[in-house]
């Protein structure tokens, strides 16, 4: 909602969820690319990331990551708060959730 006579401003949340749209064979293209490609690899290991995940340069998947990771942090600290680290399954495995779950 505009206000007159006041410029809008963006925040850093608006940005994140209302322009980049991922889908999810893209969410899915991105960790699998940090899985495969380690934080000390040759090379630029962003472009080699943004390379594997169709559509999105290699700014988008930084800041996909960043989002994903802040999301992932609250989310944890929430849970501690409540007490509730993990979730047990039937079987009494814990398990966790998949960034995808998350979005």
């Amino acid at each position: 909602m505009a206000c007159y006579g006041r410029p809008q401003v963006k925040t850093r949340k608006v940005e994140e969820t209302s322009g980049d749209h991922w889908s999810e064979t893209q969410q899915r293209a991105l960790e699998a690319a940090l899985a495969k490609i380690p934080k000390g690899a040759i090379g630029d290991r962003w472009q080699k990331i943004a390379n594997a995940v169709p559509g999105k340069t290699t700014e988008e998947c930084m800041r996909r990551f960043r989002y994903v990771s802040e999301m992932l942090r609250n989310q944890k600290l929430k849970l501690l708060q409540e007490g509730r680290r993990n979730t047990k399954t039937k079987r009494g495995h814990y398990q966790r959730k998949r960034l995808t779950d998350l979005i």
